[in-house]
């Protein structure tokens, strides 16, 4: 017992030591005086939030004025006491903390209350996964097909702003945030076809084809939303020598075929030990479980107003004097 506890402990010291990292990480970017570095270094929600910072100043953050508008926007969060308490933790009324459920779980403040909270999770509660398997040779033969044509698309990374992804991650995005991506839906139709005649669950965070490149892995961390879970599909996996763990459970590989469904709320980490083979799999981020049609719908509507102001605001910051759009929705 003492020692669940003093697990507990530890994992909320360093879900708060990451955090406070993370905004000294931020203040130091923002103070840098080359803009060049600047403006390289931060990620577009870094430079939203200078942006916020340099417009308002101290007398407001963005979460507040997003939080503001969301309650008055909805009045269904007075029906569902589980997305009630979700506003409270993700405006901020709550402070900083979350509750610990169990070891390595880092939720963030965007948090759901009274959902089963575990590593990993069986594929087979999920009818769609199966079935997904089945197609599987349709989806591989799609990818090989067009990764012999590499001018025609490619996989973008996210190491240009994580120190966490490492350099050998990259993906091809299908779906973000609700949104196909028609650039890139129209080369894997069959995919596409196959994801929407199933009727999965998307969840806004996506869908995408993930690469490992040999001899690398993705470090320690937690995606922070409780309320989704993962699926990976493996796609091509060389055999025995890619691998994840979550939380505290043991190491799990990737199998050509197969699924693992896991909580990115728990600190995760994945490697790939080939020594000159990438890892393929499909990534297919849903709803948990136990969330209810109405929680789902009141989820997606945040998550969709809030990915229509960044789009909105990341456009004029492309522009000559770009600045931060008023009397809009501001994310989170």
């Amino acid at each position: 017992m003492k020692a669940f506890v003093l697990t507990l402990l530890l994992a909320a010291a360093l879900s708060s030591a990451r955090r406070v990292g993370d905004r000294a990480e931020t203040a130091f970017l923002l103070l840098s005086p080359s803009p060049s570095r600047r403006e390289k270094a931060l990620t577009s929600r870094r430079m939203i939030d200078w942006e916020y910072f340099k417009t308002f100043g101290r007398k407001k953050t963005r979460r507040e004025i997003f939080w503001d508008e969301m309650k008055k926007s909805i009045p269904k969060f007075k029906k569902l006491p589980r997305i009630q308490e979700y506003v409270k933790y993700a405006s901020g009324q709550y402070g900083s903390m979350v509750p610990v459920v169990a070891p390595f779980h880092e939720p963030s403040t965007e948090f759901v209350p009274g959902l089963t909270a575990q590593p990993w999770w069986d594929p087979s509660q999920f009818p769609w996964i199966s079935k997904l398997e089945e197609n599987v040779e349709t989806i591989q033969e799609e990818l090989e097909t067009a990764l012999k044509n590499p001018g025609e698309f490619s996989f973008a990374s996210d190491s240009a702003y994580s120190t966490t992804m490492g350099s050998g991650w990259s993906s091809i995005r299908l779906q973000r945030f609700g949104e196909w991506r028609e650039e890139n839906t129209a080369k894997f139709p069959k995919t596409t076809a196959l994801l929407r005649d199933l009727n999965v669950p998307f969840a806004p965070r996506g869908v995408m084809f993930a690469r490992q490149v040999p001899q690398t892995g993705v470090g320690r961390h937690s995606d922070g939303l409780n309320f989704i879970l993962t699926l990976h599909l493996g796609l091509r996996v060389p055999k025995d020598l890619c691998s994840m763990k979550v939380g505290e459970e043991e190491w799990k590989k990737w199998e050509d075929g197969k699924s693992l469904v896991l909580d990115t709320s728990f600190v995760h980490e994945t490697r790939n030990e080939s020594p000159d083979s990438d890892r393929l799999v499909l990534i297919v981020d849903f709803w948990h479980p136990e969330l209810t049609d109405e929680e789902r719908e009141a989820l997606q509507f945040v998550y969709f107003r809030g990915n229509q102001y960044d789009r909105k605001l990341i456009e004029g910051l492309q522009q000559p004097g770009g600045a931060v759009p008023q009397g809009s929705t501001a994310r989170r």
